[in-house]
Parts: structure tokens; C-alpha cells; sequence
């Protein structure tokens, strides 16, 4: 089973780790960018890394035209990642992968890819969300 698996990969990444039930793991890492939390889930179709939330929406602002764009554009500039608005509109990064031929390389590959890339997006994603708020503010004074 997969999720057996998956703390031995933990060590030998080098990485600490908590179990949170059969299937969830919870980890972290300090960047460049900030501190970040890292769930890992396996099901027998994937394995799924995700940094969420990301960007926490500020409680007043709605992702708008700003933010949307800026997700659209790194998704576009992003290798094996990609960005998402969950259900409390906080933008998460994630790493989804097979769970068939899931390997220890596999395993490496999505934490770095986690690593790399909310240190290159965190402050671009935290302007656009103050840019939606700027304008939200602006346009309610119109």
C-alpha cells in the first residue's frame, strides 16, 4: 500500500513528518517566502501534495480580476503544479500525481516543485489579492 510508503520517503527527503490518519501526512518547510505547511494524501488514483492555504483571502475581498489573472499566468509558467481557489476562496498550490508507478522520485520531485515554486509566487500572488482589494475599495468610493 502506498501510504505505507510514504514515511519512508519522508526520511530519506530528509524531511520531518506527522501521520494524521492512514492516508495524510503533514509536513513543512521555511522558504525564501515564508513558512509553509505541506499536507500529503494518498488514494489508491493519486497522491497529493498541497500547500493550503497559500494566500489566505483577506475576509472583506473576493478573488477578482487581479488575482485571477495572476493564477491563470503562473499556471501557465508552472511545471507538475499548479494554483486553485479552495471553498474559503484561499488560493492553495498543489501537486497532484498518479498513485500507479508513485515512487520515491515522484515523491521528491513534488516537494521541490512545492519548495520552488511558493517561494517564486508568494509575494506576485499577495499583490494581486491587495490589487483586488485596492480596487474593490476605489470602485465602491466611485
Amino acid at each position: 500500500m502506498l501510504s505505507e510508503d510514504i514515511p519512508g520517503f519522508f526520511d530519506r527527503y530528509g524531511w520531518r513528518y506527522e501521520r494524521r490518519d492512514p492516508t495524510i501526512y503533514r509536513t513543512g518547510f521555511v522558504g525564501e517566502a515564508g513558512a509553509w505547511d505541506v499536507w500529503v494524501r494518498s488514494s489508491t488514483s493519486l497522491v497529493i501534495f498541497v500547500i493550503s492555504p497559500f494566500v489566505a483571502r483577506p475576509a472583506d475581498v473576493t478573488p477578482g480580476p487581479f488575482l485571477l489573472r495572476a493564477l491563470l499566468k503562473a499556471n501557465h509558467e508552472m511545471n507538475l503544479a499548479k494554483f486553485a481557489i479552495d471553498d474559503d476562496d484561499d488560493v492553495s498550490l498543489a501537486v497532484e500525481l498518479p498513485a500507479e508507478g508513485f515512487g520515491y522520485a515522484q515523491f521528491a520531485d513534488a516537494l521541490t516543485a512545492l519548495a520552488h515554486y511558493a517561494d517564486e509566487f508568494k509575494e506576485r500572488l499577495e499583490d494581486a489579492v491587495r490589487g483586488d482589494a485596492d480596487d474593490r475599495v476605489s470602485g465602491s468610493l466611485a
